[in-house]
Protein backbone atom coordinates (compact mmCIF):
# COMPACT_ATOMS: atom_id res chain seq x y z
CA UNK A 1 0.00 0.00 0.00
CA UNK A 2 1.42 3.56 -0.64
CA UNK A 3 2.29 5.18 2.56
CA UNK A 4 -0.21 8.07 3.18
CA UNK A 5 2.23 10.47 3.72
CA UNK A 6 2.69 11.03 0.13
CA UNK A 7 -0.77 11.87 -0.13
CA UNK A 8 -0.67 14.47 2.32
CA UNK A 9 2.29 15.76 0.46
CA UNK A 10 0.89 15.73 -2.60
CA UNK A 11 -2.53 17.52 -1.01
CA UNK A 12 0.02 20.14 0.26
CA UNK A 13 1.92 21.13 -3.06
CA UNK A 14 -1.17 21.00 -4.84
CA UNK A 15 -2.26 23.91 -2.06
CA UNK A 16 0.78 25.15 -2.85
CA UNK A 17 0.38 25.79 -6.65
CA UNK A 18 -2.93 27.31 -5.99
CA UNK A 19 -1.57 29.94 -3.85
CA UNK A 20 1.19 31.20 -6.00
CA UNK A 21 -1.60 31.03 -8.94
CA UNK A 22 -3.70 33.35 -7.41
CA UNK A 23 -0.60 35.24 -5.69
CA UNK A 24 0.66 35.98 -9.51
CA UNK A 25 -2.93 37.21 -10.09
CA UNK A 26 -2.95 39.63 -7.36
CA UNK A 27 0.37 40.56 -8.24
CA UNK A 28 -0.83 42.17 -11.65
CA UNK A 29 -3.79 44.31 -9.88
CA UNK A 30 -1.87 44.75 -6.71
CA UNK A 31 -1.96 48.93 -8.25
CA UNK A 32 -5.68 49.19 -8.49
CA UNK A 33 -6.76 47.44 -5.43
CA UNK A 34 -5.68 47.61 -1.34
CA UNK A 35 -7.29 44.42 -0.77
CA UNK A 36 -5.19 42.42 -3.51
CA UNK A 37 -1.84 44.26 -1.89
CA UNK A 38 -3.79 43.03 1.71
CA UNK A 39 -4.20 39.92 -0.14
CA UNK A 40 -0.50 39.12 -1.47
CA UNK A 41 0.75 39.61 2.66
CA UNK A 42 -1.03 36.53 3.33
CA UNK A 43 -1.25 34.40 -0.28
CA UNK A 44 2.83 34.19 -0.90
CA UNK A 45 3.57 32.80 2.63
CA UNK A 46 0.62 30.58 2.45
CA UNK A 47 2.33 29.62 -0.64
CA UNK A 48 6.11 29.30 0.60
CA UNK A 49 4.78 27.50 3.60
CA UNK A 50 2.93 24.40 1.66
CA UNK A 51 5.54 24.12 -0.50
CA UNK A 52 8.02 23.59 2.02
CA UNK A 53 6.07 21.99 4.37
CA UNK A 54 5.61 19.45 1.58
CA UNK A 55 9.57 18.43 1.95
CA UNK A 56 9.36 18.72 5.88
CA UNK A 57 6.78 15.89 6.13
CA UNK A 58 9.17 13.96 4.11
CA UNK A 59 11.97 14.69 5.66
CA UNK A 60 10.82 15.23 9.59
CA UNK A 61 14.29 15.30 10.91
CA UNK A 62 15.24 18.35 9.23
CA UNK A 63 15.23 21.20 11.80
CA UNK A 64 15.81 23.69 9.24
CA UNK A 65 12.88 22.83 6.92
CA UNK A 66 10.93 22.41 10.60
CA UNK A 67 11.97 26.11 11.50
CA UNK A 68 11.13 27.72 7.73
CA UNK A 69 7.58 26.26 8.03
CA UNK A 70 6.61 27.47 11.57
CA UNK A 71 8.46 30.94 11.01
CA UNK A 72 6.09 31.23 8.07
CA UNK A 73 2.80 30.14 9.93
CA UNK A 74 3.42 32.70 12.41
CA UNK A 75 2.91 35.34 10.13
CA UNK A 76 -0.47 33.91 9.99
CA UNK A 77 -2.50 34.95 12.38
CA UNK A 78 -1.36 38.71 11.16
CA UNK A 79 -1.72 38.18 7.45
CA UNK A 80 -5.65 36.69 7.94
CA UNK A 81 -6.28 39.37 10.23
CA UNK A 82 -4.78 42.29 7.63
CA UNK A 83 -6.84 40.95 4.77
CA UNK A 84 -10.08 40.27 6.61
CA UNK A 85 -10.42 43.74 7.72
CA UNK A 86 -9.00 44.96 4.08
CA UNK A 87 -12.59 42.71 2.66
CA UNK A 88 -14.65 44.67 5.10
CA UNK A 89 -12.70 47.88 4.58
CA UNK A 90 -13.57 48.84 8.21
CA UNK A 91 -11.32 48.58 11.39
CA UNK A 92 -11.29 45.35 13.10
CA UNK A 93 -11.53 45.67 17.17
CA UNK A 94 -7.76 46.64 18.40
CA UNK A 95 -8.62 43.70 20.78
CA UNK A 96 -8.05 41.89 17.74
CA UNK A 97 -5.39 43.36 15.67
CA UNK A 98 -3.51 43.55 19.09
CA UNK A 99 -3.81 39.70 19.89
CA UNK A 100 -3.19 38.58 16.13
CA UNK A 101 0.10 40.68 16.26
CA UNK A 102 1.05 39.58 19.64
CA UNK A 103 0.44 35.60 18.50
CA UNK A 104 2.02 36.31 15.36
CA UNK A 105 5.06 38.19 17.08
CA UNK A 106 5.56 35.92 20.46
CA UNK A 107 5.97 32.97 18.24
CA UNK A 108 8.19 34.41 15.64
CA UNK A 109 10.44 34.95 18.21
CA UNK A 110 9.84 31.82 20.71
CA UNK A 111 10.77 29.50 16.98
CA UNK A 112 14.09 31.63 16.54
CA UNK A 113 14.93 30.64 20.41
CA UNK A 114 12.76 27.53 20.58
CA UNK A 115 12.28 24.92 17.27
CA UNK A 116 8.53 24.98 17.74
CA UNK A 117 8.26 21.89 15.80
CA UNK A 118 10.33 19.78 18.33
CA UNK A 119 8.18 21.22 21.17
CA UNK A 120 4.76 19.83 21.38
CA UNK A 121 3.44 22.04 23.83
CA UNK A 122 4.34 25.25 22.32
CA UNK A 123 3.22 23.60 18.98
CA UNK A 124 0.24 23.24 20.86
CA UNK A 125 -0.36 26.54 22.36
CA UNK A 126 0.27 28.04 18.45
CA UNK A 127 -2.12 26.19 16.91
CA UNK A 128 -5.02 26.94 19.83
CA UNK A 129 -3.92 30.87 19.54
CA UNK A 130 -4.22 30.70 15.56
CA UNK A 131 -7.58 28.87 15.36
CA UNK A 132 -8.42 31.39 18.01
CA UNK A 133 -7.52 34.10 15.72
CA UNK A 134 -8.93 32.38 12.75
CA UNK A 135 -12.43 32.03 14.51
CA UNK A 136 -12.33 35.46 15.56
CA UNK A 137 -11.56 36.87 12.07
CA UNK A 138 -14.69 34.32 11.17
CA UNK A 139 -17.09 35.92 13.54
CA UNK A 140 -15.83 39.76 12.64
CA UNK A 141 -16.92 38.84 8.77
CA UNK A 142 -20.11 36.92 10.19
CA UNK A 143 -21.64 39.70 12.84
CA UNK A 144 -20.16 43.13 11.18
CA UNK A 145 -23.03 45.96 11.37
CA UNK A 146 -24.49 45.13 7.89
CA UNK A 147 -26.31 48.51 7.75
CA UNK A 148 -23.47 50.36 6.55
CA UNK A 149 -22.25 47.64 3.22
CA UNK A 150 -23.38 47.54 -0.07
CA UNK A 151 -25.07 43.84 -0.15
CA UNK A 152 -22.49 42.23 -2.78
CA UNK A 153 -19.94 43.23 0.19
CA UNK A 154 -22.26 41.96 2.86
CA UNK A 155 -22.11 38.12 0.42
CA UNK A 156 -18.79 38.37 -0.30
CA UNK A 157 -17.53 38.67 3.59
CA UNK A 158 -20.50 35.86 4.82
CA UNK A 159 -18.88 33.79 1.72
CA UNK A 160 -15.29 33.86 3.29
CA UNK A 161 -16.53 33.58 7.04
CA UNK A 162 -17.69 30.11 5.58
CA UNK A 163 -14.38 29.04 4.13
CA UNK A 164 -13.04 30.39 7.56
CA UNK A 165 -15.35 27.95 9.47
CA UNK A 166 -14.71 25.23 7.24
CA UNK A 167 -10.52 25.93 7.48
CA UNK A 168 -10.82 25.37 11.19
CA UNK A 169 -11.33 21.31 11.43
CA UNK A 170 -8.69 21.10 8.15
CA UNK A 171 -6.03 23.15 9.76
CA UNK A 172 -6.53 21.12 12.97
CA UNK A 173 -5.75 17.74 10.89
CA UNK A 174 -2.08 19.13 9.49
CA UNK A 175 -1.29 18.14 13.38
CA UNK A 176 -2.64 14.60 13.44
CA UNK A 177 0.27 13.00 14.60
CA UNK A 178 0.62 15.70 17.55
CA UNK A 179 -2.97 15.58 18.08
CA UNK A 180 -4.16 12.50 16.41
CA UNK A 181 -7.29 13.90 14.76
CA UNK A 182 -8.20 12.17 11.67
CA UNK A 183 -6.40 9.77 9.77
CA UNK A 184 -5.16 12.79 6.31
CA UNK A 185 -3.42 16.12 6.52
CA UNK A 186 -6.39 18.51 5.16
CA UNK A 187 -5.02 21.71 6.23
CA UNK A 188 -4.14 22.64 2.28
CA UNK A 189 -7.55 22.29 1.50
CA UNK A 190 -8.16 25.56 3.44
CA UNK A 191 -6.32 27.96 1.45
CA UNK A 192 -7.65 25.86 -1.94
CA UNK A 193 -11.20 26.55 -1.19
CA UNK A 194 -10.74 30.58 -0.15
CA UNK A 195 -8.76 30.91 -3.39
CA UNK A 196 -11.72 29.32 -4.82
CA UNK A 197 -14.26 31.05 -3.70
CA UNK A 198 -12.52 34.94 -3.95
CA UNK A 199 -12.15 33.79 -7.64
CA UNK A 200 -16.04 33.34 -8.44
CA UNK A 201 -17.45 35.67 -6.23
CA UNK A 202 -19.53 37.53 -8.04
CA UNK A 203 -21.41 40.59 -7.03
CA UNK A 204 -24.99 39.34 -8.03
CA UNK A 205 -27.22 37.14 -6.13
CA UNK A 206 -26.23 35.38 -2.91
CA UNK A 207 -22.37 34.62 -2.72
CA UNK A 208 -22.59 32.18 0.47
CA UNK A 209 -25.64 30.18 -1.59
CA UNK A 210 -23.67 30.08 -4.74
CA UNK A 211 -20.00 29.34 -2.85
CA UNK A 212 -21.80 25.82 -1.01
CA UNK A 213 -23.11 25.21 -4.61
CA UNK A 214 -20.05 25.00 -6.64
CA UNK A 215 -18.03 23.14 -3.89
CA UNK A 216 -20.64 20.52 -3.01
CA UNK A 217 -20.84 20.38 -7.41
CA UNK A 218 -16.90 20.20 -7.39
CA UNK A 219 -16.93 17.74 -4.06
CA UNK A 220 -19.17 15.07 -6.56
CA UNK A 221 -16.73 16.04 -9.41
CA UNK A 222 -13.72 14.88 -6.85
CA UNK A 223 -14.88 11.70 -6.04
CA UNK A 224 -15.98 10.70 -9.30
CA UNK A 225 -12.79 11.19 -10.35
CA UNK A 226 -11.08 9.83 -6.97
CA UNK A 227 -13.12 6.72 -7.62
CA UNK A 228 -12.39 6.14 -11.71
CA UNK A 229 -8.77 5.83 -11.05
CA UNK A 230 -8.83 3.72 -7.88
CA UNK A 231 -11.06 1.77 -10.03
CA UNK A 232 -8.38 1.75 -12.79
CA UNK A 233 -5.66 0.59 -10.04
CA UNK A 234 -7.10 -1.97 -7.93
CA UNK A 235 -10.46 -2.77 -9.53
CA UNK A 236 -13.68 -3.87 -7.79
CA UNK A 237 -11.98 -5.39 -4.46
CA UNK A 238 -12.01 -4.86 -0.36
CA UNK A 239 -9.15 -2.34 -0.76
CA UNK A 240 -11.49 -0.17 -2.89
CA UNK A 241 -12.94 1.74 -0.56
CA UNK A 242 -10.36 2.58 1.31
CA UNK A 243 -8.63 3.42 -1.99
CA UNK A 244 -10.75 5.94 -2.63
CA UNK A 245 -11.00 7.89 0.21
CA UNK A 246 -6.91 8.17 0.18
CA UNK A 247 -7.15 9.65 -2.87
CA UNK A 248 -10.58 11.68 -2.34
CA UNK A 249 -8.57 14.85 -1.18
CA UNK A 250 -5.79 14.72 -3.62
CA UNK A 251 -8.70 14.60 -6.09
CA UNK A 252 -10.44 17.58 -4.46
CA UNK A 253 -7.35 19.59 -4.05
CA UNK A 254 -6.63 19.02 -7.82
CA UNK A 255 -10.42 20.04 -8.74
CA UNK A 256 -10.03 23.09 -7.15
CA UNK A 257 -6.31 24.24 -8.63
CA UNK A 258 -7.75 23.61 -12.00
CA UNK A 259 -10.57 25.13 -11.36
CA UNK A 260 -9.03 27.74 -10.27
CA UNK A 261 -6.78 28.67 -12.78
CA UNK A 262 -9.42 28.54 -15.49
CA UNK A 263 -11.01 31.26 -13.58
CA UNK A 264 -8.27 33.15 -12.79
CA UNK A 265 -7.77 33.01 -16.95
CA UNK A 266 -10.51 34.62 -17.67
CA UNK A 267 -10.26 37.54 -15.08
CA UNK A 268 -6.61 38.14 -16.72
CA UNK A 269 -8.47 38.70 -19.48
CA UNK A 270 -10.35 41.06 -18.03
CA UNK A 271 -7.41 42.60 -16.47
CA UNK A 272 -5.91 43.03 -19.15
CA UNK A 273 -9.27 44.84 -20.87
CA UNK A 274 -8.93 47.64 -17.70
CA UNK A 275 -5.61 48.16 -18.34
CA UNK A 276 -6.22 48.92 -21.53
CA UNK A 277 -9.30 51.12 -20.80
CA UNK A 278 -6.79 52.92 -18.35
CA UNK A 279 -3.91 53.42 -20.72
CA UNK A 280 -6.60 55.21 -23.13
CA UNK A 281 -7.63 57.64 -20.18
CA UNK A 282 -4.48 59.10 -19.94
CA UNK A 283 -3.32 58.57 -23.35
CA UNK A 284 -1.87 61.68 -25.29
CA UNK A 285 -4.12 62.77 -28.04
CA UNK A 286 -3.35 66.49 -28.95
CA UNK A 287 -0.39 65.28 -31.29
CA UNK A 288 0.16 61.99 -33.69
CA UNK A 289 4.02 62.08 -31.85
CA UNK A 290 2.36 62.15 -28.48
CA UNK A 291 0.34 59.86 -29.59
CA UNK A 292 3.31 57.35 -30.43
CA UNK A 293 4.68 58.56 -27.17
CA UNK A 294 2.15 57.25 -25.43
CA UNK A 295 2.07 53.81 -27.08
CA UNK A 296 5.36 53.10 -25.16
CA UNK A 297 3.16 52.85 -21.75
CA UNK A 298 0.72 50.26 -22.92
CA UNK A 299 2.01 46.49 -22.54
CA UNK A 300 0.93 45.87 -25.74
CA UNK A 301 2.32 48.36 -28.33
CA UNK A 302 5.64 49.01 -26.16
CA UNK A 303 7.66 47.43 -28.57
CA UNK A 304 5.93 48.98 -31.38
CA UNK A 305 8.13 50.60 -34.67
CA UNK A 306 7.07 53.68 -36.27
CA UNK A 307 7.14 53.77 -40.08
CA UNK A 308 7.38 56.82 -42.65
CA UNK A 309 7.73 57.50 -46.29
CA UNK A 310 11.86 57.61 -45.68
CA UNK A 311 11.10 54.14 -44.24
CA UNK A 312 9.03 52.76 -46.82
CA UNK A 313 11.46 53.80 -50.14
CA UNK A 314 11.83 49.96 -50.90
CA UNK A 315 8.55 49.25 -50.87
CA UNK A 316 5.48 49.93 -53.91
CA UNK A 317 3.00 51.43 -50.66
CA UNK A 318 0.64 52.49 -53.55
CA UNK A 319 0.41 49.08 -54.60
CA UNK A 320 0.71 47.58 -50.91
CA UNK A 321 -1.92 50.00 -49.43
CA UNK A 322 -4.80 49.54 -52.65
CA UNK A 323 -5.14 45.95 -51.63
CA UNK A 324 -6.29 46.75 -47.79
CA UNK A 325 -8.47 48.94 -49.54
CA UNK A 326 -10.26 51.73 -46.17
CA UNK A 327 -10.56 48.39 -43.82
CA UNK A 328 -10.94 49.21 -39.80
CA UNK A 329 -8.82 46.23 -38.57
CA UNK A 330 -5.08 46.18 -38.55
CA UNK A 331 -3.42 44.24 -41.46
CA UNK A 332 -1.55 40.64 -40.16
CA UNK A 333 0.96 38.78 -41.68
CA UNK A 334 -1.71 35.68 -41.35
CA UNK A 335 -4.09 37.48 -43.98
CA UNK A 336 -1.03 38.00 -46.33
CA UNK A 337 0.51 34.47 -46.39
CA UNK A 338 -3.03 33.40 -47.30
CA UNK A 339 -3.21 35.80 -50.18
CA UNK A 340 0.32 34.09 -51.55
CA UNK A 341 -1.29 30.98 -51.57
CA UNK A 342 -4.09 31.90 -53.41
CA UNK A 343 -2.15 33.44 -56.44
CA UNK A 344 -4.32 36.44 -57.59
CA UNK A 345 -4.13 40.89 -58.29
CA UNK A 346 -3.29 41.11 -54.79
CA UNK A 347 -0.22 38.52 -55.11
CA UNK A 348 2.87 41.15 -55.48
CA UNK A 349 1.57 43.49 -52.74
CA UNK A 350 1.10 40.15 -50.35
CA UNK A 351 4.71 39.52 -51.04
CA UNK A 352 5.90 43.17 -50.66
CA UNK A 353 3.56 42.97 -46.93
CA UNK A 354 5.41 39.58 -46.10
CA UNK A 355 8.91 41.46 -46.38
CA UNK A 356 8.26 43.87 -44.25
CA UNK A 357 6.33 41.98 -41.28
CA UNK A 358 9.65 39.43 -41.49
CA UNK A 359 12.05 42.60 -41.67
CA UNK A 360 10.72 44.04 -38.69
CA UNK A 361 9.44 40.43 -37.16
CA UNK A 362 6.40 41.87 -36.33
CA UNK A 363 2.62 40.36 -36.99
CA UNK A 364 -0.05 43.26 -37.56
CA UNK A 365 0.60 46.69 -39.24
CA UNK A 366 -1.73 49.22 -38.43
CA UNK A 367 -2.20 51.92 -41.48
CA UNK A 368 -2.58 55.40 -39.44
CA UNK A 369 -2.32 57.64 -42.80
CA UNK A 370 -1.60 57.08 -46.38
CA UNK A 371 -0.57 60.14 -47.48
CA UNK A 372 1.85 60.33 -46.74
CA UNK A 373 2.32 56.86 -45.53
CA UNK A 374 2.44 56.32 -41.99
CA UNK A 375 2.28 52.80 -40.14
CA UNK A 376 2.19 51.15 -36.47
CA UNK A 377 4.04 47.86 -36.53
CA UNK A 378 3.10 45.45 -33.91
CA UNK A 379 4.24 42.14 -32.60
CA UNK A 380 0.59 40.99 -30.97
CA UNK A 381 0.90 37.82 -28.88
CA UNK A 382 -0.27 34.74 -30.54
CA UNK A 383 -2.28 33.29 -28.05
CA UNK A 384 -5.72 32.82 -27.11
CA UNK A 385 -6.54 36.32 -26.29
CA UNK A 386 -5.20 37.23 -29.95
CA UNK A 387 -8.80 38.08 -31.21
CA UNK A 388 -9.11 40.79 -28.11
CA UNK A 389 -5.64 42.22 -29.09
CA UNK A 390 -6.57 42.63 -32.60
CA UNK A 391 -9.50 44.57 -31.20
CA UNK A 392 -7.51 46.51 -29.29
CA UNK A 393 -4.93 47.45 -31.57
CA UNK A 394 -8.15 47.89 -34.23
CA UNK A 395 -9.22 51.05 -31.79
CA UNK A 396 -5.76 52.30 -31.30
CA UNK A 397 -5.23 52.36 -35.36
CA UNK A 398 -8.90 54.27 -35.79
CA UNK A 399 -7.53 56.87 -32.96
CA UNK A 400 -4.02 57.36 -34.22
CA UNK A 401 -6.03 57.91 -37.65
CA UNK A 402 -8.32 60.49 -36.26
CA UNK A 403 -5.55 62.61 -34.65
CA UNK A 404 -3.56 62.40 -38.18
CA UNK A 405 -6.36 64.09 -39.99
CA UNK A 406 -6.44 66.87 -37.60
CA UNK A 407 -2.85 67.62 -38.12
CA UNK A 408 -2.33 69.26 -41.30
CA UNK A 409 1.57 68.83 -41.68
CA UNK A 410 0.79 64.74 -42.13
CA UNK A 411 -1.32 65.37 -45.11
Amino acid sequence: MVDPIYSDVAVTWIGAAGCAVYAHFLWQIRRSSSLARAALFLFVPLALLLLIRGFFWMIPESRALGRTVLGLATLLPIAVTIFSEHLLRRHHPLSLKLSALVVSAVFFVINLIVALPANLPLLIAFLCCFLVVLAWNGWQLVQHKYSDLPRHEIDIARATALVALLSLPLVMTDFREEVDIGPMRLGALGPLLLVHVLLHLTHTGNATIQALLRLVALTIAAATLSFVFSLMALGFGPLLPATWLRGLPVAIAWVLLASSIMQTRRLQSEVQSQNFLRWLLHARMDSIDGFFTSLRWLPLTGESIILRPPDLTTYDTGRMLAVVANRRDPMSVGEARNWVRAPGDRLDAAEQWLDLFERHDMTHALIVSRDPVLLILLNLPQSGSVIANEIRAGVIQRIARRIAEEEPHVH
